[in-house]
């Protein structure tokens, strides 16, 4: 037999290494992943198209790592930043509140277990129609000071205007939804209904009201039968027919509103949702509570808390918040409502500030 040479056994024995290695054998630990696996990571969905200031969540997967986790980034930029958008850890997209110059940008995942391994998604950044969808305040008190609007919509932008009576008046730009403008108490001066809307461009919204109702001084209206008296109406009104009428005053506990004709009391430094009833409650009217303003403040309606009974037929109600001063003297007060049209309705003794 012939005895193998020096380098004959080198190749044997590296030959058998290998076999070795490639068998699982020598220590008895488990087989390594198959040679050439790779990270990958995929990004959903791949092409969007988000309006100002709208959000689109994205997710990543990722495969080859026990590690999923990933960086989010948007036009190279980790997070992104105010011209591109940007994205929360969780992959939620924020588009920004004016278009960017390439109208797109690129949202991108990055493996935390690979950095040079991600995947990229389109994002189209377009400018939905402008609308108008509501504003609040939407009633003011003629002469009062002056009042901060606030319109919420779709579409606005920085040379975006707010038309007040078809009069544009000094706006501030929030976002591509909100919008805010003075009106001083020069702008108030006049009792009516004014028509407010938004003007970007060339595109001017629909229009909603905003109301302003005749002065009054609620602390020249006195009462006269106290707490259990039931509801008085007061008209003054140059119509023939007053439309207003005050019939039950409660309060919202939970879910529940409850009314009845005596009122409801309120300890100082406390605060209650109100729910009055009457004929004539709807947006535009104005609530004032008798005696001195600094005791109870009152937080007007929006044009959601105006709602009905469940009488049949049902009857106009409202719901708004009234707030008692720590310091507030204690006994009855009237509340009083009031309509663009100069007409006042009292709930005598509605109200019952106690010790």
């Amino acid at each position: 037999m012939k005895l193998a040479t020096i380098s004959e056994r080198l190749r044997l024995g590296i030959s058998l290494g290998l076999a070795a290695l490639a068998m699982g054998c020598g220590g008895g630990g488990g087989a390594p992943p198959p040679f050439g696996t790779s990270v990958t990571v995929s990004v959903s969905p791949s092409t969007v198209s988000v309006p100002l200031g709208g959000t689109q969540q994205f997710t990543a997967t990722v495969t080859g790592s026990a590690n999923t986790g990933v960086t989010w980034g948007v036009g190279g930029v980790t997070g992104g930043n105010s011209t591109v958008g940007t994205i929360s850890s969780a992959g939620l997209y924020t588009a920004p509140n004016t278009v960017p110059t390439s109208g797109s940008v690129t949202v991108t995942a990055t493996s935390s277990a690979d950095t040079s391994k991600s995947d990229s998604a389109t994002v189209t950044v377009t400018i939905p129609p402008v609308a108008l969808l509501s504003i609040s305040p939407i009633v003011a008190m003629q002469g009062t000071s002056a009042v901060t609007l606030t319109l919420t919509g779709n579409g606005f932008s920085p040379g975006s205007q707010v038309l007040f009576d078809n009069v544009a008046r000094p706006a501030t730009f929030v976002s591509a939804t909100t919008l805010t403008a003075q009106l001083s108490s020069q702008g108030i001066s006049q009792a009516g209904t004014f028509a407010v809307a938004v003007q970007s461009g060339s595109l001017t919204t629909s229009t909603l009201n905003f109301y302003v109702v005749p002065a009054i001084n609620p602390q020249k209206v006195t009462v006269t039968g106290g707490a259990e008296t039931k509801g008085t109406d007061v008209a003054v009104s140059s119509t023939p027919t007053p439309t207003l009428s005050l019939i039950a005053v409660g309060k919202v506990v939970g879910e529940q509103a409850t009314a009845g004709s005596t009122g409801i009391s309120l300890a100082p430094g406390n605060s209650v949702i109100l729910f009055l009833v009457g004929k004539g409650i709807q947006p535009g009217t104005f609530y004032v509570i008798s005696g001195n303003p600094a005791d109870a403040t009152v937080t007007q309606p929006g044009a959601t808390d105006f709602t009905q009974t469940t009488d049949k037929p049902p009857i106009p109600a409202v719901t708004f918040q009234i707030s008692v001063s720590s310091s507030a003297a204690p006994g009855a007060r009237n509340i009083l409502v009031t309509n663009p049209a100069g007409e006042i309705a009292a709930f005598v003794g509605g109200l019952l500030i106690t010790q």
